[in-house]
């Protein structure tokens, strides 16, 4: 179900106690104060030592946020709208990326509109931050391969059919991709002129429910390519698939 922004600001306004203590106190402050960071910030107190100190581990940073573990509740993760290397006089004066909130704000109104993205549990008044389930990143092929076997039907298919032909294995990992953002499968790929393979794995991605769900959804955002990993997620039992990377969306300033 999507939530919309009234939506789910409601929810931020109705948290209970015991909602808060879920979450921990830390994000009960954030919560039930909009202006917390801000105030925390021209108090010059340092916003990144405070969620390391309160929130969690720190996860990462790229140009526009930055991530962290929250601790009392580890299986979800809050991103903050300030970068790796967001200037201190702007943090001095509760300035937060700007892109950092598009990014925030883009996950807010998409990620729970499909089961191909994480799921989103709040988010601040103004963007500043979010707080969504946390995914464990693909960021390698062999991860990415095994990962793809255990959602889709058709890519075990596509694996046998290739290896009973002599087809390289890795070439699951291009028919997987070009699918998504074809508008139609391949009838003449690169790989193979033998019709007989060609058909049969047409007819093992077409009759893949879960493969074409996601390829709906991608045409329908206008999504350009998640090839490769790295944005690109699953979860521990590595039987799920989510795309993680706002980037990856058209108009994206993150």
């Amino acid at each position: 179900m999507k939530l919309t922004h009234k939506q789910l600001r409601r929810l931020i306004l109705e948290y209970t106690s015991q909602e808060y203590d879920y979450f921990g106190s830390a994000i009960g402050q954030l919560m039930s104060n909009p202006n917390f960071l801000h105030d925390l910030a021209t108090k010059g107190q340092d916003i990144r030592r405070w969620f390391g100190d309160n929130i969690g581990n720190h996860l990462g940073a790229g140009h526009s946020r930055t991530a962290f573990q929250i601790k009392d509740a580890p299986e979800m993760i809050i991103k903050v709208a300030i970068g790796d290397s967001w200037l201190d006089d702007k943090l001095a004066r509760g300035v937060f990326h700007e892109g950092g909130i598009y990014a925030n704000k883009k996950e807010r109104e998409l990620f729970n509109i499909s089961k191909f993205f994480p799921r989103v549990y709040a988010a601040a008044e103004d963007d500043s931050w979010l707080i969504h389930e946390k995914v464990v990143v693909i960021d390698d092929i062999d991860l990415k391969r095994q990962v793809l076997l255990n959602v889709f039907p058709s890519m075990r298919q596509v694996l046998q059919v290739l290896k009973q032909n002599g087809l390289k294995e890795y070439l699951m990992d291009d028919i997987f991709d070009d699918y998504l953002h074809a508008k139609g499968f391949n009838t003449k790929p690169w790989w193979t002129k033998d019709q007989a393979v060609i058909n049969e794995i047409g007819s093992a991605l077409s009759a893949d429910k879960k493969l074409n769900s996601l390829r709906k959804l991608v045409v329908s955002l206008g999504i350009d390519d998640i090839d490769g990993v790295g944005n690109i997620g699953t979860n521990k039992q590595m039987n799920s698939f989510y795309i993680i990377d706002i980037g990856l969306f058209p108009d994206s300033r993150s």
